[in-house]
């Protein structure tokens, strides 16, 4: 899921531009440098909002195949 999200072409750009990268200890990224701490809460905020979206996509797609099947 994380490299669907990364993929997202603002995503990538912040990360790139801001040497932001993921923590796996974590989960959640981190900016290599104190100054682009704005860029890293945004991309945070991001990623917690499109695990959230993911969540309710697969809730639906669970759904559509149990309804298919029955």
């Amino acid at each position: 899921m994380r490299e669907q999200f990364e993929k997202l072409p603002e995503i990538r750009k912040i990360m790139n531009e801001n040497g932001i990268y993921f923590m796996n200890h974590s989960g959640w990224y981190e900016a290599r440098d104190f100054k682009d701490f704005e860029y890293e809460q945004y991309i945070n905020g991001a990623w917690y909002v499109f695990q959230e979206q993911q969540k309710k996509i697969n809730e639906v797609l669970n759904l559509v195949c149990k309804l298919q099947y029955s």
